[in-house]
């Protein structure tokens, strides 16, 4: 009796068609492996938005006002200066004992002179959960500006937000509509007052006061907006949203 032996195995166009075949599949499953990416990420990035509008709202409860929005854009938190008029940091720092963060919030605190400021300037390099949408961007960015902040110092990497707070629909900075009465920190007069001394003076009440007849917004310079304030009710008005953000700069952050 004769056995005869065979070889099993594929031939090369069978080989090639299950190459093609498993390549259409993938072809066919990653753009839907994407989108439910996505979506997780737009899910996650509207949970951010929830819960930093739950801190705002539980600051409101607890001081009776919303966070104020600080002074410039060259100032960031001191945890000595509570969260009204004299804070010179805007929204997203006072919101931060309302969203878990008051140890990063509370760094500095009873602090002056060259202690205060680089336990600032610490913040400032610290990543923070949950103010960063996952479709654009996370983590830490450079500081790519010649102008350092006046109470901290020269940084070299920061934390940035995609989240902004509701300033009504008139743009109001410290330099518009109309200039600040106090003395300017560089690099321009957006940067906010020279120092704490300007950031308490009259002239900077007399700012502030300027600044809140200008806006229809719950959050602008100086501003300690109430409850009673928001005339069109609570229900109505938009309080966070995303920031524009040009998709070319989401890797440097600016």
């Amino acid at each position: 009796m004769t056995v005869v032996n065979r070889k099993t195995g594929f031939t090369l166009v069978e080989l090639l068609a299950v190459i093609a075949i498993v390549g259409v599949l993938v072809g066919l499953l990653l753009p839907a492996v994407q989108s439910a990416r996505e979506a997780a990420r737009r899910v996650s990035c509207l949970n951010n938005m929830k819960t930093l509008a739950l801190g705002v709202i539980a600051h409101e409860s607890a001081a009776r006002h919303f966070p104020t929005n600080g002074w410039g854009f060259a100032w960031t938190g001191d945890a000595s200066r509570g969260s009204g008029g004299r804070q010179p940091a805007g929204w997203l720092y006072n919101t931060l004992p309302y969203i878990e963060q008051t140890q990063l919030h509370q760094l500095g605190a009873g602090q002056s002179g060259s202690a205060l400021n680089a336990a600032n300037l610490q913040r400032l390099g610290s990543a923070i959960g949950g103010i960063n949408c996952p479709s654009r961007r996370v983590g830490l960015f450079r500081w790519a500006m010649s102008w350092g902040i006046v109470n901290a110092g020269q940084p070299t990497l920061v934390s940035r937000s995609d989240y902004a707070a509701n300033g009504g629909d008139t743009y109001v900075s410290p330099s518009s509509p109309n200039q600040p009465q106090w003395s300017s920190a560089p690099p321009n007069t957006d940067a906010g007052p020279s120092s704490l001394a300007e950031g308490e003076s009259i002239r900077a009440t007399a700012t502030f006061r300027v600044k809140a007849s200008t806006t229809n917004g719950v959050f602008f310079v100086g501003s300690t907006t109430t409850v009673q304030l928001v005339s069109d009710g609570l229900s109505k008005t938009l309080l966070i949203g995303e920031k524009y953000l040009d998709p070319n700069r989401y890797s440097d952050g600016l």
